[in-house]
């Protein structure tokens, strides 16, 4: 399933649980996301008014969702200029039931596929992942994404 701005309301609840589940990907990072219904809105509501398009592909199972990936890009360049759009997708997971059978391989390439075709304008699409998570850094280049950067965080103890 495909939306463009907001999470169907009957989806709400079970989009939330499948953000929380990035949580469990491989990340150094020692903060978890928790998303609530309530912070899903206010994400969604941030994205828009930094003038940023979210584009979300989910796994539903029934009236689940049960993955997803989101891309955020800006708006289709004027006639004046011509610019191309670059696009970035911002996070894909899975619920922990449903992992290892495809679905993170199969939302992502779908989620492309349907960007391309409608937003033709977009020549770039960026992500960025942890080190440590390997699986979707494998589940990147299967589908064409091609590493450039190494991006280290450091921390000082205060």
């Amino acid at each position: 399933m495909h939306w463009t701005g907001t999470c169907p309301e009957h989806l709400l609840d079970s989009y939330a649980q499948a953000r929380t589940s990035i949580n469990d990907a491989p990340h150094a990072d020692a903060d978890d996301e928790n998303r609530s219904p309530g912070r899903v809105r206010d994400l969604e509501t941030v994205v828009a008014r930094r003038g940023r398009e979210t584009r979300v592909t989910a796994a539903v199972d029934g009236d689940t969702a049960v993955a997803f990936t989101e891309i955020r890009v800006s708006p289709p360049p004027s006639s004046i200029a011509s610019i191309a759009s670059i696009a970035s997708i911002e996070d894909t997971a899975v619920a922990r039931e449903h992992r290892r059978i495809g679905p993170a391989s199969w939302i992502k390439a779908c989620s492309l596929a349907t960007l391309r075709s409608q937003r033709p304008d977009v020549a770039y699409v960026t992500t960025s992942n942890a080190f440590e998570n390997r699986p979707i850094r494998t589940i990147n280049q299967r589908i064409g994404f091609v590493p450039t950067v190494l991006w280290t965080t450091a921390v000082f103890p205060a």
